[in-house]
């Protein structure tokens, strides 16, 4: 019974029960505040419509009934109890659970038959089992004038309408067309062998000459197939049958009859909407359209109502009839059967409807009240785009002819209609009910036609209802509308600040939800009054009592549920604003509520149908910068940084907005630390739980954090997602590449790379920029540095300390008053992405996911994700890269497009690990491993991908390559000046230099860098980088070298560093000239096919042998410069070697170029110094070897004629023994300098005098045998070349100190001819590569040290990077600019926390007013009667003769009459006899608080007061008493 009584009461409850009913028990405030007046008050005057006597005695509010633990009953003290706050009410004075669930059940709507409508609407009823008819009449549905004839009798004007409202005559049918339009429910369809039919509409008419009536149109739903039947044949009404049976000549009645098929469609116990439209032709036949619930059923073609009564074959057809209708069964055609049918909002219209309307007909819903004159058409994207639809009309308001809402029923007497229209339509309704036209008794019901006001020809005056058992009108009172009459919206917010557990809280927010969603007017109210920001508040007071349920009634509330099958964007945008957007409310509750939202908010931007609008409506909410706002909170788990992670990566999916990109790149750099804390010990478990290594945290002070780095790189992986088109990351966004670097700029990409970030950070980071960087375009301004500086926009505040005070705050300021001046230099923001990289990728060698990358960025392949367990060897990499392992076999045949400069970076990686110290290491580390396979990885590609032949042969990359042989040595420019100093400076060392001007690979650079290492690298990888440069060397020798190129030899020869020392330039030189000798001689290359070497695709044995012969060229050229550290008897036996095998591969070969080597070495070697034994030693092996191949030097085959005079010249120098010291260009670049005795000058001992003397000795006999040699070979030569006759001995020979005078100083012109020749021959090998070596020792030694480049740099390229910053300097710029993006990050974050608790503060001041009013006197929970202390006044606002005639309360009465003790007492002071009264009724609210303020503020003082303690109390009633006696004095 109670459940049913809920029901009932949810239906149509008043609102002065509603209110008694939520103020049962007197919760709250409900009681009487004074004692005196209660006899005398009643709640409420007894209205027209009294109450029952015991009702009107339960209405009378007594304090005799109240028991002690009711919240005004009196205390201990005699004191009254008040509720100060709904939120901190006492116990047990709050509205019992039990009330509120009742409430809950009032407001659920429990009737499924609502069709898009949550509250039912007025109907009319019609039940044929008690009397089995009922129906609605309408009179006069087409009035029309009176005969002229009879004006004068009945007193009507012209134009005067004899029935109906109105004037002018309205024709029937409509000359157009029609449109009916109704509202229907069928409760319970009749059932066999009663089978009665639907009558939705009937109309009758007769002619006013005769008495027959004719049915000229009728609509009925048949009870047998719920087929729906449209006749417009005319039959007489008593011979008229509406449903057709089986037998029937159905077939005959088909151009005036109708059937449609609609049984599936009408559901019984369902509202449904069906709308008839029939057209007239004029040139094609007429037609009917049945629509029910929008959708079209079918259309037919129907012959339209006949123009006159009786159709086209009566005769005489008659000027004037009377048209009426029925709808339900009039009493002439009872049956009794279990029809129950209800009938809601109907129209007729004068107008064929097209189907837009009639669907906007449909979506208005049975509750829709009016004559669609202003329709606000269903706008979906109206809250997305801002725009508010327009009314529209959808009818012409003379079109529309009548309208029936059981709303508007009138309870009249046929005497009364008589009276209030006419006498013809109450002659009518008496008709039908059988009762005289004068009865004045009998209660007639009037549905009045809501159209009755509208402009056009006269209407009916509306339908009565047929009836007596069976017909009843129902007007539905819900509770969600009832509310808004007795406190609204604001009564169920009081119920949830109430609500002091889990099931109260819940119960509550239920309440709230039934009825916004129930009633439009509380939706609308609940954004007037910001009641969703009030709920926000609420629940976050009361965040302990929330759980999951609530959460999901607020999705309930925003109405974004069943996201999955919305059509439209977020329903309520106010409440998705206020209630999910305020993060505060749910981050912190109990059990991680917040996770459910955001997989709520991850729903409505993926599964819904509006996913994209959604998207827009979120990021217009500021949802991306709260979000990233919320992330500052370090408290947050994992999983809720993963939810929030995955809603940001769906909202900024495309870039929509710039701004938004630019918040999150900046959230992502204040991650960073401002200066250089290594990251790199911090421990990342698997399952992303941060362990720190031991003291890293305690050591910088906290500023490593293993759960900021997860953030960082979380977030970075949410970027590179966002720069690809699919999930899989099969093809890049080109657009959101382009977007992030004109938003973010390279510099912001390159800054997560430095030396001191984590590995992982450096591995994401690096993935983002070679997915940027697979766009040419983009690629090209990475090279040039065209962009950047993007992520430090809107940095001005910071920058300028002009942030000033939000909303009253002072947030311009750090702590202590003080402003941190900040700088931010764009030149560092704009630099070359790769040279910086160069710098920044070595020092993170031991990454293997960099190298991968790189790699894929070298061939310009797209990257995937990579492995989880990354296994750095060839086939791991080819699989990564292609997709197939090395060792498949499988060969790329083709690669158009590398990024060489990728190549230098590895390249750079590999220097960084030859170079560390990996003696300590263990046998398979990855510092012995990685460079053995990048040098596996180059030579794979230099074998298998013929694509890219031109950039192993490329000046850049032989520079790259030899740099990695080459310690890095940066060194401080003043060390290096005063290296230079000592070293060029030393006597000792200065034959090692020789002078500029000679032309020797020698520049001051060489001496400027010094270091610690002085040799190259010893890693065992060495050997790998060597074997490359000879592999390269060798099969070079095949090709022929294109004109004006530099051949590769002379490349890689001078491919050396700038800081490199000489004495490494001679390792490195040495090293590769002596591994390409022993090849070559291994291979026996001039052997042609029988040569181990083969020849080359492209090459040809002559170029081969030209090659060879110009590699043994620039062997000697580096021997006379000093730079070949091998003994030159290697190169003599070399040179020979190759003499022997192309003499034994082909006679006629020409071996000029390679017996002039031969010759420049023998002579390279005499010119040596023979000061020493050792010197002597090796010299007079020099003269063994001419000895032994004296019939090869000396022979017919080298016909040098310089060779010759040069030869003898140097023997007669080594006879005499005068230049002990040599006589080559070492002694004469020594002569060029100042002298001073070295350690070899000085006299030796007397036993090693002995020993150069016999040394000596040999040495002259050694010359003699080879002087006699010469002269045996070249006697005839020598004396055509000096132009002298070489005398001879008995013995037949030339003694060579004979010989002497006579070509001494011819031989000496020679031989200075020769030693010039040579100073050329080095200088021009040395031209050969100095400019391309100047621009790439930037990328062998670092980055834009232009200020330590020497004479290699030539001006042009000097000039261009002049004012480019160093490698150092961008980094501390980076330092800067993290710590000026921190700023503005930290001060974003104090203006939200600042705006969200100014936001509070309004709100709570706005719940303060609504406390207020619903705890005020005849408040909702508030007393009934006020207090007989009140006083009142009259109001100033004067009225006509300056009258004032309204009172109000006077509040400061107290304040003019206040309570003096009697101690106190004087003369001179006005008290009243209440005063004390008043302080002792109200013992917490002193006297002096009682101040002129308006009713809410009043009560928030008071409120305020009554919770601070005595002594507060006394502490303010003392002041006041000191000011009221100063007061006193003055």
């Amino acid at each position: 019974m109670n459940y049913i009584n809920v029901l009932i009461q949810g239906k149509t409850l008043l609102c002065l029960c509603f209110r008694e009913f939520l103020r049962l028990a007197s919760p709250l405030n409900c009681g009487a505040w004074d004692k005196k007046l209660l006899k005398q008050y009643r709640v409420h005057k007894p209205s027209s419509l009294s109450y029952e006597p015991e009702m009107r005695s339960s209405m009378i509010t007594s304090m005799e009934g109240l028991g002690s633990d009711n919240v005004f009953s009196l205390h201990e003290d005699n004191h009254y109890r008040i509720s100060k706050s709904l939120v901190k009410s006492a116990e047990g004075s709050t509205v019992p659970l039990t009330r509120v669930k009742c409430l809950v059940s009032m407001t659920t709507p429990h009737d499924i038959r609502l069709h898009g409508s949550s509250v039912t609407p007025a109907f009319v009823e019609f039940d044929t089992s008690l009397e089995g008819f009922g129906c609605l009449f309408l009179p006069s549905l087409a009035p029309h004038n009176a005969p002229t004839n009879n004006a004068v009798t009945t007193g009507l004007t012209d134009g005067a309408v004899v029935s109906g409202i109105g004037s002018g005559e309205r024709f029937f049918p409509p000359p157009s067309g029609l449109s009916y339009s109704s509202w229907f429910c069928i409760e319970h369809f009749s059932s066999p062998p009663n089978n009665h039919p639907v009558r939705l509409l009937t109309i009758v008419r007769r002619a006013s000459s005769s008495e027959q009536h004719y049915v000229c149109l009728a609509v009925v739903l048949s009870a047998k197939d719920r087929s729906l039947i449209v006749s417009t044949k005319e039959e007489l009404l008593q011979n008229y049958v509406d449903d057709f049976s089986e037998e029937s000549s159905f077939y005959e009645i088909l151009p005036c009859c109708a059937r449609f098929r609609c049984g599936e469609l009408i559901v019984e116990g369902q509202w449904h909407h069906l709308v008839l439209v029939m057209s007239k032709g004029m040139l094609k036949n007429s037609t009917a359209a049945l629509y029910i619930d929008g959708q079209l059923v079918g259309t037919v073609k129907l012959h339209y109502v006949h123009s006159t009564p009786g159709g086209s074959g009566s005769a005489n057809p008659p000027v004037v009839s009377t048209v009426y209708a029925y709808m339900g069964t009039p009493p002439a055609q009872r049956q009794i059967a279990s029809l129950v049918w209800r009938l809601g909002p109907t129209h007729f219209l004068e107008e064929v409807l097209p189907p837009a309307n009639v669907t906007t007909i449909f979506e208005l819903g049975p509750n829709y009240v009016g004559s669609f004159q202003a329709v606000c058409l269903p706008c979906k994207d109206a809250k997305s785009e801002g725009v508010v639809p327009s009314p529209v009309s959808l009818v012409p308001e003379e079109k529309v002819s009548f309208g029936l809402y059981a709303l508007s029923v009138s309870a009249l007497t046929v005497a009364r209609i008589r009276k209030v229209c006419n006498k013809l339509d109450s002659k009518a309704i008496a008709k039908q009910l059988g009762i005289s036209s004068h009865e004045n008794a009998t209660p007639v019901k009037l549905v009045h036609n809501s159209a009755g006001h509208l402009n056009g020809p006269a209407r009916t005056i509306g339908a009565t209802l047929i009836g007596y058992l069976g017909v009843r009108t129902f007007v539905p009172k819900p509770v969600a509308t009832t509310l808004q009459y007795i406190g609204g919206a604001a009564a169920i917010l009081g119920l949830v600040a109430m609500a002091s557990d889990v099931e109260g809280l819940y119960a509550a927010v239920k309440a709230l939800v039934c009825v916004v969603k129930s009633n439009p007017l509380a939706s609308k109210e609940m954004e007037r009054i910001k009641g969703y920001q009030l709920l926000a508040m609420l629940l976050k007071k009361k965040r302990s009592l929330l759980n999951s349920h609530i959460l999901h009634l607020t999705f309930s509330l925003v109405g974004t549920v069943d996201s999955g099958h919305e059509t439209s964007i977020i329903p309520n945008s106010a409440a998705f604003q206020d209630l999910l957007c305020d993060f505060d409310v749910w981050l912190h509750a109990p059990y991680e509520l917040h996770l459910s939202l955001f997989e709520h908010f991850i729903e409505l931007l993926t599964e819904s149908s509006e996913a994209s609008k959604n998207a827009k409506l979120m990021r217009e909410f500021q949802l991306i910068p709260k979000l990233l706002l919320t992330l500052r909170d370090m408290s947050l788990s994992q999983p809720t940084i993963a939810a929030i992670s995955n809603v940001l990566s769906f909202l900024l999916q495309g870039f929509p907005s710039s701004n938004d990109l630019l918040r999150f790149g900046q959230f992502i750099s204040s991650t960073l630390p401002t200066f250089a804390v290594c990251e790199k010990f911090v421990v990342m478990e698997i399952n992303h739980e941060e362990k720190p290594d031991t003291g890293t945290e305690e050591e910088f002070g906290g500023l490593v954090s293993a759960n900021l780095i997860l953030l960082r790189n979380r977030l970075l992986d949410i970027l590179l997602k966002l720069i690809y088109t699919s999930k899989e990351k099969t093809s890049i966004n080109l657009q959101a590449c382009e977007e992030l670097v004109r938003t973010l700029g390279f510099d912001w990409v390159v800054m997560f790379m430095e030396e001191h970030l984590h590995p992982s950070t450096v591995t994401a980071a690096l993935r983002i920029l070679v997915a940027l960087l697979s766009s040419p375009s983009i690629l090209v301004k990475f090279k040039e540095g065209l962009s950047g500086g993007g992520w430090l926009e809107q940095t001005d505040s910071v920058l300028t300390n002009k942030i000033g005070t939000v909303l009253g705050f002072n947030v311009g300021r750090s702590a202590g008053g003080r402003s941190t001046v900040r700088e931010i230099n764009r030149d560092a923001c704009h630099f070359p992405g790769f040279p910086v990289l160069q710098s920044f990728l070595p020092k993170h060698t031991n990454v293997p996911a960099l190298y991968f990358l790189l790699m894929a960025l070298f061939l310009q392949q797209p990257v995937s994700e990579l492995p989880e367990n990354l296994q750095f060897d060839l086939d791991s990499i080819w699989t990564f890269i292609f997709g197939v392992p090395a060792s498949s076999g499988t060969v790329v045949s083709s690669i158009h497009n590398v990024c060489t400069e990728a190549a230098f970076l590895l390249l750079g990686m590999l220097r960084s690990m030859l170079h560390s110290p990996w003696q300590s290491e263990e046998e398979g580390s990855w510092l012995r491993e990685y460079p053995v396979t990048l040098m596996q990885f180059f030579r794979y590609l230099y074998h298998n991908v013929p694509d890219l032949a031109s950039m192993w042969m490329s000046p850049d990359f032989l520079c790259a390559l030899a740099a990695t042989v080459f310690p890095s040595n940066i060194r401080p420019y003043s060390e290096m000046v005063t290296d230079l100093d000592d070293e060029v400076g030393s006597p000792a060392e200065e034959f090692k230099a020789f002078a500029a001007d000679t032309g020797m690979n020698r520049s001051q650079s060489e001496y400027c860098n010094v270091g610690v290492k002085t040799y190259l690298t010893n890693h065992p990888a060495k050997k790998f980088v060597f074997d490359f440069m000879r592999v390269l060397i060798i099969d070079n020798l095949c090709l022929t070298p294109a004109s004006k190129q530099t051949p590769l030899i002379d490349l890689l020869l001078e491919a050396s560093p700038e800081r490199s020392t000489r004495t490494q330039q001679k390792e490195f030189q040495t090293y590769i000239l002596d591994s390409v000798m022993d090849h070559l001689l291994a291979a026996d290359v001039l052997l042609g096919e029988d040569a181990s070497l083969p020849i080359t695709s492209g090459g040809s044995y002559q170029v081969l042998v030209n090659n060879v012969f110009y590699f043994t060229q620039r062997v000697v050229d580096k021997l006379w410069q000093g730079m070949f550290n091998k003994e030159s008897k290697l190169l003599i036996d070399f040179i020979i070697q190759l003499i022997a095998q192309s003499k034994r591969r082909s006679q006629g070969l020409p071996l000029d170029a390679v017996y002039h080597c031969l010759n420049r070495t023998i002579l390279y070697q005499f010119s040596r110094a023979h000061k020493t034994v050792p010197q002597q030693v090796a010299l007079l092996d020099s003269l063994r070897v001419l000895t032994v191949n004296r019939n090869l030097i000396l022979g017919p085959g080298n016909h040098d004629q310089e060779f010759i005079s040069c030869l003898a010249h140097c023997l007669i120098n080594l006879h005499v023994g005068s230049n002990v010291d040599g006589f080559g260009l070492e002694a004469e670049a020594r002569m060029t300098t100042w002298h001073i005795m070295i350690p070899s000058d000085i006299e030796p001992d007397g036993a090693y005098s002995q020993d150069i003397s016999e040394g000596r000795q040999l040495l002259i006999k050694a010359v003699n045998r080879v002087w006699t040699e010469l002269i045996h070979s070249k006697k005839q030569v020598l004396e055509e070349i000096f132009k002298v006759t070489l005398p001879v001995n008995e013995r037949g020979h030339v003694d060579i100190a004979i010989a002497r005078p006579l070509i001494e100083e011819a031989s000496l012109k020679c031989w200075q001819n020769h030693l010039a020749h040579e100073k050329k021959c080095i200088s021009r090998g040395e031209a050969l590569a100095p400019t391309t070596q100047s621009k790439l020792s930037r990328v062998s030694s670092g980055f834009g040290l232009s200020k330590l480049t020497g004479s290699r740099r030539n001006r042009k390229e000097s000039g261009l990077h002049k004012h480019s910053l160093s490698t150092q300097e961008i980094s501390q710029w980076m330092f800067t600019h993290i710590a000026v993006v921190r700023d503005l990050v930290d001060t974003q974050y104090k203006e939200y926390q600042e705006r969200q608790q100014n936001a509070l503060k309004y709100v709570t001041e706005e719940w303060c007013q609504i406390e207020y009013e619903l705890l005020r006197e005849r408040g909702l929970w508030g007393p009934p009667i006020g207090s007989h202390l009140d006083k009142w006044m009259l109001e100033m606002t004067e009225g006509p003769c300056r009258m004032r005639k309204k009172m109000v309360r006077n509040d400061m009465f107290y304040n003019h009459y206040p309570y003096v003790p009697e101690t106190e007492q004087e003369t001179n002071v006005a008290v009243s006899a209440q005063s004390s009264a008043f302080v002792t009724a109200l013992p917490r609210c002193p006297s002096f608080l009682w101040v002129p303020l308006s009713g809410q503020l009043r009560w928030r003082r008071f409120c305020e007061l009554c919770q601070a303690d005595d002594g507060q109390i006394g502490a303010v009633e003392g002041r006041a008493a000191a000011g009221r006696r100063r007061r006193e004095v003055v």
